[in-house]
């Protein structure tokens, strides 16, 4: 079982996720490694993005990372998390785990990214009233006359 949080940071996605065993219990205070990849068009699209990150649960089984700090693995169509064209398609986020740390990863299910309230507001945070124009700046010394 797994739970997943996500949240867009200013240079990165925060996630976080629950691990669990077969029998639904949290699985604490254990070193994993997730794989996370980004991939454009449909969930089974081009791979754009893939890294990997090395994490521990705490006491509830909890983990978190930051989407776009993890190691690269070279795979992908973009050569940075930055460089990623986040409007020329849809985007999904895949996320894989090794809950005992190594390169055995699981998968755990590939989700869209949609719009987050931020994303929402900049849509429209350039349309608003627009004030009154102020004076007149100081005419500047004329140029040489060219040929």
């Amino acid at each position: 079982m797994f739970f997943t949080l996500i949240s867009f940071a200013q240079r990165g996605v925060n996630y976080q996720g629950v691990l669990r065993d077969s029998d639904g219990s949290e699985l604490v205070d254990q070193d994993i490694s997730v794989r996370i990849s980004i991939i454009s068009g449909t969930p089974t699209g081009t791979l754009t993005w893939e890294e990997t990150h090395s994490v521990s649960t705490n006491q509830f089984g909890l983990f978190q990372l930051e989407i776009g700090k993890g190691i690269t693995t070279g795979n992908g169509s973009a050569g940075s998390f930055a460089a990623i064209n986040w409007g020329l398609s849809s985007h999904f986020l895949k996320v894989e785990v090794d809950e005992a740390g190594g390169t055995s990863f699981s998968d755990f299910g590939t989700t869209e990214l949609i719009a987050v309230p931020y994303a929402l507001y900049a849509e429209s945070a350039g349309n608003g009233p627009i004030g009154a124009t102020g004076p007149t700046g100081l005419t500047g010394a004329t140029g040489p006359t060219g040929v």
